[in-house]
C-alpha cells in the first residue's frame, strides 16, 4: 500500500509539474498575441456573419428555419470569444485576468458566462447537423424540429438548460481567500480538474460523437439521391 506521505509527495510533483508547464505558457508572449488575434478575428467574422444572415434575403425564418440556429450561434460565439481567449491575452502579457482581478462577482459572472457560451455553442451545432439530416433524409421534412416556433424553442430551452447546470458557479464558485486574493474555486466541493473534464464531455465529446452521425448520415443520404438521380437520368436517355 502507498503510505500518505508518498501520496503527498506524487501531488505535490504533480502541482509542480503543472505549475512549471504554465509558467512556460506565461513566458510565451506569442501564444497572448495569438489570442488576442483570434478575438479579433471572431468578433469580425461573428458580426458580419450576424449582419448578413439579418438581410432580408435571410428573413424568412419560416422557410429556412434554421437561420434562427446560425444567428443565435454567430451571437453566442461572439461572446464566447471574449472568454478565455481574452484571459489568455491579458494574463501571458499583461499579467492579469478579468476573471479574478476585480471582484468577486467579476469572477463569478466571466467563469459563469465562460462555461455556459461554450455548452450552449456545442449543442446547437448538434441541432443544426440534425436539421441538415432531416432534411436531406425525408421528402417532406416538415416535422416539429423543422418549424421556425420549434427552434426558437430549442434554442430558448437549450440556453436555459445550460444555464441551470452551470448554476452553481455563480452561487458557490470564486471567494477570497485569507490574504484577500481572488480564488476560483468553491469551498464546499473540489471544482478542478473534475469540472474542465466535464466540460471536455459536453462541449467536445457529446457534440463531436453526434456531428459526426448526423453528417454521416447526411452524406448517405447524398450519395443515394446522386446514385438515384444518375440511374433515373440513364433511363430516361435509354427510352429516349
Amino acid at each position: 500500500m502507498v503510505n500518505n506521505s508518498s501520496m503527498n509527495i506524487l501531488t505535490n510533483t504533480s502541482n509542480s509539474t503543472s505549475t512549471n508547464i504554465y509558467s512556460v505558457i506565461i513566458n510565451v508572449p506569442f501564444l497572448g498575441y495569438y489570442s488576442l488575434l483570434m478575438v479579433i478575428i471572431g468578433t469580425v467574422f461573428n458580426l458580419l456573419t450576424f449582419i448578413v444572415l439579418c438581410q432580408p434575403a435571410f428573413r424568412d425564418t419560416k422557410v429556412r428555419p434554421t437561420l434562427h440556429y446560425m444567428r443565435a450561434l454567430a451571437l453566442i460565439d461572439l461572446i464566447n470569444v471574449y472568454g478565455w481567449n481574452l484571459d489568455n491575452y491579458l494574463q501571458i502579457v499583461h499579467g492579469f485576468t478579468l476573471n479574478d482581478s476585480y471582484t468577486v462577482a467579476s469572477c463569478k459572472f466571466f467563469t459563469f458566462l465562460n462555461y455556459v457560451t461554450l455548452h450552449i455553442s456545442g449543442w446547437l451545432r448538434i441541432f443544426i447537423c440534425f436539421d441538415r439530416y432531416l432534411c436531406l433524409s425525408r421528402v417532406q421534412p416538415n416535422t416539429w424540429f423543422n418549424r421556425s416556433k420549434s427552434v426558437l424553442i430549442i434554442i430558448f430551452g437549450t440556453t436555459i438548460f445550460f444555464m441551470l447546470f452551470n448554476l452553481h458557479l455563480l452561487i458557490f464558485v470564486c471567494y477570497r481567500d485569507d490574504n484577500g486574493q481572488i480564488v476560483r474555486s468553491s469551498k464546499l466541493y473540489p471544482l478542478y480538474p473534475i469540472y474542465n473534464q466535464i466540460n471536455l464531455v459536453l462541449y467536445n465529446g457529446i457534440p463531436l460523437f453526434f456531428m459526426v452521425l448526423f453528417n454521416s448520415m447526411s452524406i448517405y443520404h447524398l450519395i443515394r439521391l446522386r446514385y438515384a438521380t444518375i440511374v433515373q437520368n440513364s433511363r430516361i436517355r435509354h427510352r429516349a
